[in-house]
């Protein structure tokens, strides 16, 4: 490999790193069709990816030969374009006005007159990212593109020179999610669509209620997007949801049916086939591809069809072993006796490991009782253990509270916990903050407008859908407010409120500085004011505030208990006379009356939710002022996009997402208990019915449990100083690693002892 290409890529990249070398060594010589390269964090796999592409481009040929890079979250694709140079981050439709209809270009003039085009400056930037060599775009603009348009950035006459998957093991999620097809009876009330009955019992139901209302949907949806209707982009979803049930493979599965039905095939071999018709060449990269030859065969690929490398961690080996020490096998068969003498190991190892820093994973907070009860009844080794619902000083805490406890607690410190995803609170349309790692492609949330409409006017709060999401490997910053503590990358975006208003990256805040701030709440925690809304409250409507949430009563013992629990729960409120002497309480502020109907069950009220926030000015007296910004080294955080490109995270208005992902790098942890192997979760329906499938359903099943196995051992270990050991206690390890060695990547191998 000629070195020079490496200093081509940017000012960041001089020469490779060695590993770097000989992963380019291998590409070039073989040039694959299509590449699966399965390498650890921290070797720069996306320098490998972008030097790959100037390897494939002749350099006497004066046409562009473009490489695409995929990659699921939106601050993963500003991390490409912020390091490589001449690198076009491509955007969707969404982000971009319609200047004919005043709606986006998402449901703008072209999607009912597809010959027409405006002067949307969605236009122009596909015009820059076509003269480009070096384009990164997510996997839902490129799928999308590929089935609704003329192919990737408007043009069918060429293809990519190299498509990039970035985070590869992810790509099976994607190519599914977007083969998913979904109907639903609130979706069609919402543009006054009848549905009979309950819903759709079957597919055919579905189907049948499509071919009935095709017609007159592409109609409205024709209408909507030349009157400029806010229904437009309901309007389109519904017509693309129509078209893609009447096209539906044999292959399709019931997932979900009734209110909500949903359809999707057992493996996305149509569209993936799709995909590897849409480049010259690709190149799949991650840290686990189950192998190589199992994700292949997932996607529907001949062995012929493409070349698998795998790549040793560049970290010594002996600084983060893996022992396996089988206690006892943990499954629902397990006896008392099992469970016993595994409560009684993992008491052991916090003795013998006193003065170290520890942290024990199970699967499930069902689980915690019967495997710390013989640590809890230590009363030495009580006082050092964090967990989830324990005493009585710790119940009610969430999973990110108990995280921020134990990073600041004492050296000799242990965590309990059941959750190896983000913990992240994201606010969703219905008033509830729900942890991120529950998030999925299409959940609805509150999100607001990116930037204002005109100068001088307000932001409004808009309902946003999220597009992507998906986990990555980067740098990471603690963020200490006087509202708690929240972890994000380096270039994620703040709304700010002081020094200057407008987006701030969280490496450039710095103590003092105001972040805006709306507030969290505890979802349904106020009974009592439920019933009370019930019974005498109200909404009342107003163009730009969004008004209110009044409750009406005669003095006495009911009005003062309403006005004492809106103060205990710290809500601002105002009170006048109205008709007959009655007092009345407002509770107007946007932060307020939110989570006054967040808290408060309300059913009569809570139909109406949306008409407190949606459209209205996204206006709080509130702010989040940062305290302490710190460097905390590489870690896995959980990136989203948002049809509208922000959203509300940990109570602040925040752009694009990443959340907090678990590592225990440095002295967070020198050691991890492995109690119960992470099995994925057969309550998914997709996930039963693949695990079920006789030929590789099983394979399938195992090879994702390996790779959380192995991604749980490297949570430990984030750079060549840093070191720990990892002790698998469960025994059902040893079968899974038995007949599924091949499943594991390969720089595990290299740790297991």
């Amino acid at each position: 490999m000629n070195p020079e290409i490496f200093s081509n890529l940017g000012p960041k990249y001089k020469t490779p790193r060695p590993i770097q070398s000989a992963i380019l060594s291998n590409l070039e010589r073989d040039q694959p069709r299509i590449a699966m390269v399965e390498a650890p964090v921290g070797i720069g796999k996306s320098a490998v990816a972008v030097a790959y592409g100037d390897i494939l481009t002749p350099s006497d040929v004066e046409t562009i030969d473009q490489s695409v890079i995929l990659a699921a979250t939106i601050s993963l694709q500003e991390q490409y374009r912020d390091d490589f140079e001449g690198m076009r981050l491509v955007k969707g439709r969404g982000n971009f006005p319609c200047t004919l209809n005043g709606l986006t270009a998402a449901d703008g003039w072209c999607q009912s007159h597809p010959k027409e085009r405006c002067d949307s400056p969605y236009y122009a930037q596909r015009e820059v990212a076509q003269a480009s060599r070096r384009v990164v775009a997510n996997y839902a603009l490129y799928l999308n593109e590929m089935a609704y348009t003329k192919g990737f950035l408007g043009r069918d006459e060429t293809r990519p020179l190299l498509l990039v998957c970035d985070e590869a093991h992810q790509l099976l999620n994607q190519l599914t999610e977007f083969e998913t097809v979904r109907l639903s009876t609130k979706a069609a009330d919402k543009l006054g669509l009848v549905v009979l009955g309950e819903g759709w019992a079957t597919i055919g139901d579905a189907i049948a209620w499509c071919n009935e209302n095709r017609q007159v949907i592409r109609e409205r949806m024709s209408d909507a997007v030349t009157r400029g209707d806010p229904l437009a982009r309901d309007w389109i979803a519904m017509d693309r949801n129509v078209r893609a049930w009447r096209s539906l493979g044999d292959d399709y599965l019931p997932l979900e049916t009734g209110q909500e039905i949903k359809a999707a095939p057992l493996w996305p071999t149509r569209t993936a086939r799709t995909l590897f018709n849409s480049a010259e060449h690709f190149l799949l990269m991650s840290a686990t591809l189950y192998g190589g030859h199992l994700l292949g065969q997932l996607l529907g690929l001949e062995n012929s069809e493409y070349e698998y490398y795998a790549s040793p961690s560049p970290f010594d080996p002996r600084r983060w072993p893996v022992h396996v020490r089988p206690v006892a096998s943990l499954s629902y068969r397990a006896s008392d006796d099992e469970w016993n003498r595994m409560a009684q190991e993992i008491h052991r190892y916090m003795h013998e490991y006193r003065n170290t820093r520890g942290v024990i994973h199970v699967t499930a907070a069902r689980q915690l009782n019967r495997l710390l009860h013989s640590t809890e009844g230590c009363e030495s080794c009580r006082m050092r253990l964090i967990r989830p619902k324990g005493s009585d000083t710790r119940r009610g805490k969430t999973r990110a509270e108990l995280l921020r406890e134990f990073r600041s607690a004492g050296p000799d410190t242990w965590l309990a916990h059941y959750c190896l995803d983000p913990s992240t609170r994201i606010l969703y349309a219905d008033g509830s903050w729900r942890l991120l790692r529950d998030a999925k492609e299409g959940d609805e949330l509150i999100g607001f407008d990116e930037t204002p409409p005109d100068e001088g006017k307000w932001r409004k709060l808009r309902r946003t859908t999220i597009t992507s999401i998906g986990p990555e490997d980067v740098d990471t910053y603690r963020i200490q407010t006087d509202q708690g503590v929240t972890h994000a990358s380096a270039n994620h975006a703040w709304l700010m409120a002081y020094p200057r208003k407008g987006w701030q990256k969280t490496q450039d805040l710095k103590p003092g500085h105001k972040i805006r701030f709306l507030g969290q709440w505890d979802y349904d925690s106020a009974p009592y004011l439920g019933g009370l809304l019930d019974g005498e409250g109200f909404l009342r409507q107003a163009e730009l505030s969004g008004g209110g949430v009044g409750f009406g009563q005669n003095p006495g013992l009911v009005l003062d208990a309403y006005r004492f629990h809106l103060e205990a729960q710290g809500i601002h409120y105002t009170e006048h006379t109205g008709h007959a002497s009655v007092q009345v309480i407002m509770v107007s502020r946007l932060p307020d009356r939110l989570k006054l109907l967040g808290i408060a069950p309300s059913l009569r009220l809570r139909q109406r939710y949306s008409d407190l926030w949606e459209g209205k000015r996204a206006a709080s007296p509130y702010y989040a002022t940062v305290l302490e910004v710190t460097s905390v080294g590489n870690r896995r955080l959980i990136g989203l996009e948002t049809s509208t490109s922000t959203l509300f995270a940990d109570g602040m208005f925040s752009h694009n997402s990443v959340g907090e992902g678990e590592s225990f790098d440095d002295d967070s942890a020198r050691i991890q208990l492995i109690a119960k192997i992470p099995f994925p979760d057969l309550s998914s329906p997709l996930m039963r019915l693949r695990k079920e499938e006789p030929g590789i359903g099983k394979t399938y099943y195992a090879a994702l449990t390996a790779g959380r196995v192995a991604q749980t051992a490297g949570r430990i270990m984030r750079h060549s100083k840093d070191f720990g050991e990892t002790i698998i206690l469960d025994g059902a390890f040893r079968n899974l690693y038995r007949y599924n060695k091949s499943l594991f990547p390969g720089w595990f191998h290299d740790i297991l002892d």
